[in-house]
């Protein structure tokens, strides 16, 4: 097993035995002195989280180069168009929250539970769809509108409807 350590130049390097100080070392004011030292040095290399380093970094160091091979051509991918339907339509375009528009689900209506039709997502006052999607379904609170078999549109939580696959 192996640690990563931060080195005083600013690098980081694998080390395979460490240990920590230990109390009176760590207490010591020659190994505080040391840490001093060491976190001005990191400081001048990298910055802070709040400031960012001014010192400017050999080209050699972070630049990268191309590889070429002799042996072997580059290998180019190639340009696909969008992939559409018959009729032009993009295809796998659709957005998660939408994937359960026409779908029957099973909703509590009155005293019994009734099979219902998912119409639309529902908007606000303002045009604006009312809730936020979420990928974890628990965090959903985009809101739909659902149509019962004998005619009534309600408004319901993504969140309970059933889980769309």
């Amino acid at each position: 097993m192996a640690q990563w350590v931060l080195k005083a130049n600013g690098n980081v390097v694998p080390r395979r035995t460490l240990r920590p100080l230990k109390v009176d070392e760590l207490h010591s004011p020659t190994e505080a002195k040391k840490r001093e030292t060491f976190n001005a040095l990191i400081e001048r290399r990298w910055g802070t989280s709040t400031k960012p380093s001014n010192v400017i970094t050999p080209k050699d160091e972070d630049s990268w180069e191309e590889y070429h091979d002799d042996d072997e051509s580059p290998r180019l991918i190639p340009e696909i168009e969008d992939i559409v339907d018959a009729n032009g339509r993009l295809l796998c375009q659709q957005p998660a929250y939408d994937k359960i528009i026409n779908a029957e689900v099973l909703l509590q209506h009155g005293d019994s539970v009734q099979s219902a039709k998912v119409l639309q997502r529902s908007l606000g006052p303002d045009g604006i769809t009312v809730g936020k999607y979420d990928y974890n379904p628990c965090l959903n609170s985009i809101i739909h509108d659902v149509e019962f078999p004998d005619g009534t549109v309600k408004n319901t939580v993504q969140t309970s409807l059933p889980k769309i696959c």
